[in-house]
């Protein structure tokens, strides 16, 4: 499949993309301080529950003291954890990888097995 269409398909699902219908709905308010009719949360690729709580695990390591090589590990782990248990998350990490793929000469399997 495209990955365009699954990534897509996938922030629609989450909730990771929001685009203003009418002019009584809010605004969305940029980080440069522009306004503007839409935005794109993709960290909600995860999943809108899943990327909260992943990023509070990571957050929670980066606080830590643990040497950076440590915390690495621990972050990947968090993430690969996720990835594996989301189905669909899984299938857009895909995507991902297999557009980058088609894009690039020589690159080396990354892709683990479920």
């Amino acid at each position: 499949m495209d990955a365009s269409k699954v990534l897509l398909e996938r922030l629609i699902a989450t909730k990771g993309l929001a685009v203003r219908s009418s002019s009584k709905h809010d605004i969305y308010w940029y980080t440069s301080s522009i306004p503007g009719p839409f935005y794109f949360n993709t960290q909600n690729i995860a999943g809108e529950h899943a990327a909260g709580h992943i990023l509070e695990k990571i957050t929670n390591i980066l606080k830590d003291t643990t040497a950076r090589d440590l915390q690495t590990k621990a972050i990947a782990a968090i993430i690969n954890q996720a990835v594996m248990e989301d189905p669909l998350y899984r299938a857009s990490i895909d995507a991902l990888v297999d557009y980058y793929r088609s894009q690039s000469n020589n690159v080396p399997s990354m892709r683990a097995n479920p």
